[in-house]
């Protein structure tokens, strides 16, 4: 269906989407889930009888609350997803960053250590993503919005609504930036519990030709 293909499509690329495009998509969403009549008319342009304007106008099947509150709802549920995102490429970038200050170090880190941590930061990541999509979902009683009939709509305020989901995005967004001060925390804990190298006239050479090639693939 539609819906779904739009929902699909969305997971897919969701990474690249800027949080500027969202509304526009949210609304496509919308309108794909609850469906919608296209009604048009064709006027000649001027005396080309070959030449038409073709005007459309396209009509939610629910009502004007419904349509608002179910797109602030679809929004909202967009930026956490986006915020999600963005919260575990910067845990990969932390996790990135303590191989590195650890080989600069010339310390030799525990795979296993650094892999349970990203692991488990990511987890926490994910549990506070489904804790806030169901503040969200449990926010306002929506599926009366999504029957196809607008005299079964619902009776709210959506500026309320949408502040509301406001306080949900800040409150997810900020414990996000908890989880990620803590995962910083625990990367440098296992960056300063890691053995120190023996350094030894060969593994020094090998370390300096390791640090020329990175030089160069920088410069390229």
């Amino acid at each position: 269906m539609f819906h779904q293909f739009l929902l699909h499509l969305l997971k897919a690329k969701l990474e690249f989407v800027a949080l500027a495009k969202i509304p526009a998509i949210a609304a496509l969403i919308v309108l794909g889930t609850t469906g919608f009549v296209v009604s048009g008319t064709i006027q000649a342009k001027g005396d080309d009888d070959g030449d038409r304007i073709v005007h459309l106008t396209i009509k939610p099947l629910e009502n004007k609350t419904c349509v608002d509150a179910l797109i602030a709802q679809t929004e909202t549920l967009l930026e956490l997803d986006v915020l999600a995102g963005d919260g575990q490429s910067q845990l990969r970038h932390l996790r990135d960053r303590a191989s590195e200050d650890a080989d600069d170090q010339h310390k030799t880190l525990d795979p296993a250590a650094l892999r349970a941590q990203t692991d488990a930061s990511s987890g926490r990541v994910r549990d506070e993503l489904a804790a806030a999509r169901t503040k969200v979902m449990a926010a306002a009683d929506l599926s009366k919005c999504q029957d196809g009939n607008a005299d079964t709509g619902v009776s709210l305020d959506v500026s309320a609504l949408r502040a509301t989901y406001d306080g949900i995005l800040r409150d997810f967004d900020a414990k996000l930036g908890a989880i990620l001060d803590e995962a910083q925390q625990k990367f440098d804990a296992i960056v300063a519990a890691a053995p120190t190298e023996t350094i030894t006239p060969d593994t020094e050479k090998d370390h300096d030709a390791d640090k020329e090639e990175e030089k160069d693939d920088d410069d390229d």
